[in-house]
Formats: C-alpha cells, structure tokens, sequence
C-alpha cells in the first residue's frame, strides 16, 4: 500500500449529536489495530467529545458517530478519555485490514504531519481529507508544539477557521513507507492562530486510560507475535524445508518482535539507530529474526530462553551470535566497515559472530577474522580523524556472515524429497557447518 493511502485508511471523522441525532461538533481521529480481533481503538481529543460527557464524567458512547471515508460508518462501542489530558479512546467493531502503525517519540526539528478531516472541506466533492506538514519546534512533558511549514490563513479566513475539525487527527512520522504515530492534535497554540503553532498530546500517555481499563496497549498486533513473519521468511525454501522451518518457527511463540525491542533497542541495527529513526514496521527485519532463531533452534534442539539460544559452544570456544538489520548495501565488506564510526565493535567480543540481514541481497556472504582486520584497518586509515576505536588494535577476533549463508547452505547441500525423515537432521548439519566455518 502507497504511503498516501495509509492516511486515507487511518484517519476517521468524528461527529457528536444531541439526543435527537442532530450534529453539534466535529472532530478528527485515528484508527489504532491492538493486539485483539474484537474491536479497533479510534484515537482522538477529549475536547471533541466535550457535548457528550456528562456530569458525572462518563461519556455517552450513543451519541459518537465515527465516519470513514465518504460514507463508511462505523460501530461505536463505548469511549473512555485521560482525567486530565486532552485524548481520549474510542472502541469501535473491528475495522479489519487497516495498516499498521507504531507509537514513537518525535525527536526536535523532526518533520511531521497532521492528517484529518477538517470542516472546511466537508463539502469538497473530491476528497475532504487533509495533511498539514509541520516542523516540531519544542518537545514539552506532555506535548509536542509543532509549526506548520505552510501558512494556514486564507484571504477570506484565518488559522481558527480553518483548522476547524482538525482536532483528533493523528500526527505521524514517515519513515521509508510507514507512517507512525507521534501525537494526537489538539489545539492552537494560542486562540488567534499566531505564530501558525500546533499543540498536539503525546500518543503515548493514551497508554495511562488503555491500562486503568485494562484493555490492550498501543502495541501493533504485527509486533506481538512472529506468526505472520514465517511465511515470508522462508519462501525461498523448497516446500519440503517450508514445512520444517514453519513448524519449528511456529514454537517459538514466546519470542516477539515486541520482546526483541525491549531487550536490544537501537542494538537492533547497524550502526545504531534510534527507533524513532527507523522502519520498525518493516517486515525484512522480523522475518530476518524468525529466520535466524529457527536455524538455532534446530540446531541446539531446545529452546531456555533467548539468550541461551543465541549463545553457541564449540570445542571450549563460546560463540556468541550478534545480529543487525543494516541499511540496504551490495557489499558485506561495506557493512563491516560501519563498525569504526559507531560503538558497536566497543560491544563486540572475542569469538562473536556477527549476523547481518538487509533489504538487499549482497555478493559475499561470509567474511572470516583476518578478512574483518584488513577491512578495519584500511577503513580506519582512511578516515583515522573521524574514528570511534583505535585502528591500529583489532586483536577481537570476531567473523560476519549474512542470514542468507544459511538458505546459500541448504540449496547446495540439501537434496529435498517430500518425505524425507532426515531432513531435520540435516538442516541441523547445514546449520553448524555455517555458523562453525567462521569460528
């Protein structure tokens, strides 16, 4: 899906009615798929339901619509907003198929837009959908100020007119094709529009009323779990191999992309990189993880825990494997170098094996230690001012392979027959021969 109609799909308006169904106000909002397949949340601000909560601070759900598109309208459940900021959640009957998005923190000076329905185009017959592009000018505890890089006055209105309705929408990053979710807008900096500056609620602090009502948090289904990453990571497989990786994958099912972030972070990619900067949603960097722990869980034959599955033992050598999702590049040799300008080889130790995956295929698949010397030393060289570790002492002895060594492996050595009992067995062998040739 293009990233343009990932707004289109995400963005909801929200109307408020009176008992007798007639419109009082309107407002923006956004889809949000949880970890369920019983509902959908809508993310929006407390103040566009203010005609519909009552005295006693409960909200009257009959009286939301929420509408997609032209004419799509869509089951409201019940609705919940934060005591003291300005959000609040809306559950909705399932909206399937909508895209995934992540919450993320947008960093100062980032590039961000705000996409809704504002009512000045209610009438539009083409589109009454609209994306503001702003700049984040100031990071606040609870908020984001955001200045829009186009004037919003127009000769006959100004900024308040204008952005009527836009309140709720969404604010999201782009990254590559993903849009992720920043904040919820929700009002003008101050009532006449100067400065054109956006206040928006940090999307995160929606967590605080999902947890009080013990519903699912802002975590993305396609996060929660692997299942929907297998097929994808070893289509390239003949079909006998298909079904054993498939099968040995689908056990790990207490292993997540989810539990990934939360143990290795920005550890993830190489160099480095601050999730907020990132591709998260990327499907190449979850099927790269159901790849490599299937391979060592057929190889070891059980699974403890994560860290025991990606610690290996060789004739007294403890191997321990790292891996990273790189930046695309045809060369391995290129993605090596990357350890001199970052930290990752201060992290690097002795006898580590290194495990790259990337949205492209690369020439050489294996570089052993005294090929990774020479690279560091020649790239260290090169650029010896700009340098994080001293060129002149690369005494760790560490090795590089690509995750597609292993499907290289199967291909060349495996000659797959529907019902071969042994074929387990020997993906195991494929399996050590490549990790072992680099030790």
């Amino acid at each position: 899906m293009e990233i343009y109609q990932k707004y289109k799909e995400l963005a909801v308006k929200i109307m408020c009615t009176d008992n007798a169904g007639k419109d009082l106000s309107y407002g923006s909002g956004c889809l949000f798929q949880p970890d369920t397949e019983e509902y959908t949340y809508v993310l929006t601000a407390k103040h566009c339901l203010k005609h519909v909560i009552l005295e006693d601070g409960t909200i009257d759900a009959s009286r939301i619509k929420v509408q997609r598109y032209f004419d799509q309208t869509i089951e409201v459940k019940e609705c919940f907003a934060h005591d003291d900021l300005d959000i609040a959640v809306i559950i909705v009957a399932l909206v399937p198929d909508i895209p995934h998005t992540f919450i993320i923190k947008p960093h100062y000076k980032g590039q961000v837009n705000v996409y809704g329905y504002p009512e000045r185009l209610k009438n539009n017959s083409t589109d009454y959908r609209h994306k503001i592009e702003c700049t984040i000018n100031d990071i606040l505890p609870e908020m984001y100020e955001l200045t829009t890089n186009q004037h919003q006055m127009t000769y006959d209105n100004g900024i308040p007119n204008n952005i009527v309705g836009l309140s709720g929408s969404g604010v999201y990053t782009e990254v590559d094709n993903n849009i992720l979710l920043g904040g919820i807008f929700s009002k003008l900096k101050t009532s006449d529009g100067a400065y054109s500056a956006f206040l928006v609620t940090d999307a995160s602090r929606i967590n605080e009323i999902l947890v009080e009502k013990q519903l699912p948090l802002l975590i993305p289904k396609c996060l929660m779990n692997f299942v929907e990453y297998i097929k994808k990571a070893f289509n390239q497989h003949d079909r006998s191999i298909q079904r054993v990786l498939s099968k040995k994958a689908g056990q790990l099912n207490n292993i997540s992309p989810k539990a990934m972030l939360e143990k290795f972070n920005n550890k993830l990619f190489i160099p480095y990189t601050e999730i907020e900067k990132v591709d998260i949603l990327n499907e190449n960097i979850w099927s790269g993880w159901v790849s490599l722990l299937t391979y060592l869980y057929i190889e070891s034959g059980q699974y403890i825990d994560l860290t025991n599955l990606l610690t290996r033992e060789k004739e007294d050598v403890v191997q321990k494997i790292k891996f990273y999702f790189s930046e695309p590049t045809k060369r391995l040799e290129d993605i090596v170098g990357l350890l001199l300008n970052t930290t990752v080889y201060e992290d690097l130790n002795s006898n580590d094996c290194i495990i790259v995956n990337s949205n492209d295929k690369v020439g050489n698949l294996e570089l052993k230690n005294e090929r990774i010397k020479k690279i560091l030393r020649h790239v260290g060289q090169s650029f010896e001012d700009e340098m994080m570790i001293n060129y002149s002492d690369f005494t760790k002895k560490i090795s590089c392979i690509h995750i597609d060594s292993f499907s290289r492996k199967f291909y060349d050595s495996i000659e797959t027959e529907s019902d071969d009992p042994d074929l387990e067995e020997k993906l195991r062998n494929c399996i050590s021969e490549v990790l072992d040739n680099v030790i």
